[in-house]
């Protein structure tokens, strides 16, 4: 082992927005690492442009590692709370699966409105292709939500997005059935939207998960980052 290899405690990053540290805080974050120079757990504290916060607690202990510090089998679990704090009403509760190559292949979530209302989605990624940086460029993946905290609930909604190269939606069909069981078909385009690096569905490191019904990517490195995208009714 070299003697630069981060073998233990923790690193702590503070994300502003704009170009500076005078910009408003963004997240705050904190990773803990092993002998083995890889994540045990992390902590973030997001910040929206309202001032609400989010605090979330993510573990690794059942992630498989290489000796290059990459992601390559097992599941994470991330905890989200509303608030700055663990003491938070929980928001979210969402599990990740990876492949050997650091892609993810299905993750389940639990999320709980304000009133504590849950649904579940699962989703799946067999059929969405990633290049060798863990992006998604091409393929779909699609989600079902089920009404209450498992599978076993009543289907809500069940929608397909697809992506191009560039790891944008290019489109997204979505069935979603209400509480008496009326369906109604929604397709998207988005060959006339714009996005910018911030607003692609892609994120690094830590792990917020599926806030609304939709796509999250890892990739874990030497340091964790946070980046995280949701588009509300997209999927």
């Amino acid at each position: 082992m070299k003697n630069q290899d981060l073998v233990g405690g923790y690193i702590r990053s503070l994300t502003h927005r704009g170009a500076t540290a005078d910009g408003a805080l963004k997240s705050d974050s904190t990773v803990w690492f092993n002998a083995l120079s890889n994540p045990e757990r992390s902590e973030t504290v997001n910040t929206d442009l309202r001032g609400n916060a989010t605090f979330t607690a993510t573990g690794f202990e059942n992630a498989v590692f290489n000796e290059d510090q990459d992601l390559v089998g097992g599941y994470i679990r991330s905890l989200t709370h509303r608030g700055a704090t663990a003491d938070g009403a929980l928001k979210s509760d969402s599990t990740v699966w990876f492949n050997a190559l650091s892609n993810p292949e299905r993750s389940e979530t639990v999320n709980t409105d304000l009133r504590g209302n849950a649904t579940f989605t699962a989703t799946g990624f067999e059929n969405a292709v990633f290049n060798e940086d863990q992006d998604l460029v091409g393929g779909y993946i699609r989600s079902l939500t089920h009404r209450g905290a498992t599978a076993d609930g009543a289907l809500k909604s069940d929608s397909t997005v697809w992506f191009n190269a560039l790891s944008n939606p290019e489109r997204s069909e979505t069935v979603n059935t209400d509480l008496r069981g009326n369906a109604t078909f929604t397709a998207t385009g988005f060959e006339n939207a714009v996005f910018n690096e911030e607003t692609r569905i892609w994120w690094a490191g830590n792990i917020p998960f599926l806030d609304a019904p939709g796509w999250h990517r890892c990739r874990y490195r030497s340091a964790v980052t946070l980046k995280h995208a949701s588009w509300d009714g997209l999927v």
